[in-house]
């Protein structure tokens, strides 16, 4: 049953042309409250001009290929508010390696539940989200390879709304 239900969905979306990742992507940031590594308390509300949404694991190879990335783009776009979610790391491993590596995040979440990958609907690590002023999404990425042109294109389009806004 499960199966003729899975290809139930996927005859669905590709007869429609919908995208079936567009059905298990979220449309907006959703609400939280959460620890930094650092015990902070925070929610959403770190996002209410946009930002940026990292899964992450510095036991995750592609983590630590893309980590570069977000190092650039930071150093591009410092008034877009960067946080890193922990996925199945501690937040003493994170200070760790934090203590050879640049952060370029702003904030660094713990997620040792799993709520939050579960409410961002994450499903691998790397994983990226954009968000608007709005709180809409406008950029979601696994692994960045082979360039990062789309998600530069986003991080432009929120650091000029952030400017005229």
């Amino acid at each position: 049953m499960r199966k003729f239900l899975i290809w139930l969905l996927f005859y669905y979306t590709s007869a429609q042309y919908i995208p079936i990742q567009s059905l298990l992507t979220i449309k907006t940031l959703p609400s939280f409250v959460a620890q930094t590594a650092d015990g902070e308390s925070v929610t959403q509300d770190i996002l209410e001009n946009g930002g940026v949404v990292v899964f992450f694991r510095s036991t995750c190879g592609y983590c630590l290929l893309e980590y570069p990335t977000w190092i650039k783009m930071k150093s591009l776009h410092k008034d877009i508010p960067f946080v890193m979610i922990l996925h199945k790391q501690s937040p003493g491993s994170i200070k760790r390696f934090f203590s050879s590596h640049d952060n370029p995040f702003d904030y660094v979440i713990e997620d040792s539940g799993n709520i939050l990958w579960e409410r961002f609907r994450a499903r691998s690590t790397p994983e990226s989200f954009v968000f608007d002023q709005h709180a809409k999404l406008i950029g979601h990425h696994g692994y960045i390879r082979g360039g990062t042109a789309v998600l530069e294109e986003q991080l432009n389009r929120l650091s000029n709304a952030s400017v005229k806004g």
